[in-house]
């Protein structure tokens, strides 16, 4: 059993407990927090992998993951770190 958002029913409008906005498609909106959790996991991965300091320098990654900016740089990131445990280094 996996956990998901928690919805409350109110005047026949859903609300997610979890994020507070008003949800139409409670599929589409647990697929949303699934995405978000898998997101938060692989900037954990990359703020805290130390088999990979070479990306840590290449892309500054703890101070742009505190910054809470982000762009494309963290799917390159993630991928070198990925690719370097594949490879055994």
């Amino acid at each position: 059993m996996t956990a998901g958002p928690r919805y409350q029913v109110q005047d026949c409008v859903t609300v997610c407990l979890d994020c507070g906005v008003v949800v139409i498609i409670t599929e589409a909106h647990d697929r949303y927090h699934s995405i978000e959790s898998s997101w938060a996991w692989m900037l954990a991965v990359l703020k805290t992998a130390h088999v990979a300091a070479h990306i840590h320098e290449k892309y500054d990654v703890v101070e742009r993951i505190d910054s809470r900016k982000f762009d494309n740089w963290s799917a390159d990131a993630l991928a070198e770190v990925t690719a370097g445990m594949e490879g055994g280094q």
